[in-house]
């Protein structure tokens, strides 16, 4: 991947980030207190932490809509990285029509109790599992983003 094209990954997850992080300040009254910058990115493993103590991992999957799963990240350039590394209690996934909000404990028991197909992206240097949405949709609270 050339580093125009992660530039643009990176600011398609941020747009997405931002719009739930909206969302949730929205629906439950609170505060973004702290957030993963490029300066913290190798401490901090989630995106960000709320007032209520909640901590979240956004995943913006534009391709899910098409191939019927959601990529779950798990090791980058040979070394554990995504749901491997995550502190995060709250991953998030979108389609871009609407947030999937699903625990972290829960979606590492679906990868434990399930036998999903592996995938590669990023010139197969980011390893992930390929979840059926409907895997996801079925554990998540869903909500219409706007």
């Amino acid at each position: 991947m050339t580093h125009r094209a992660f530039q643009n990954t990176l600011a398609y997850g941020k747009l997405w980030e931002d719009k739930f992080k909206t969302c949730i300040k929205e629906l439950y009254d609170v505060e973004v207190i702290e957030e993963q910058t490029s300066d913290n990115y190798t401490t901090m493993h989630y995106d960000f932490k709320t007032s209520d103590g909640k901590t979240y991992e956004v995943k913006a999957d534009r391709k899910s809509t098409q191939t019927g799963n959601f990529f779950i990240e798990y090791e980058g350039n040979n070394k554990p990285s995504g749901l491997s590394i995550t502190k995060a209690k709250t991953h998030v996934f979108t389609d871009e029509a609407f947030f999937y909000v699903i625990r972290t404990r829960k979606l590492k028991e679906l990868l434990k109790t399930n036998t999903y197909n592996e995938g590669f992206v990023y010139q197969s240097k980011t390893k992930g599992f390929l979840v059926p949405r409907p895997d996801i949709m079925q554990h998540a609270q869903v909500f219409p983003c706007r």
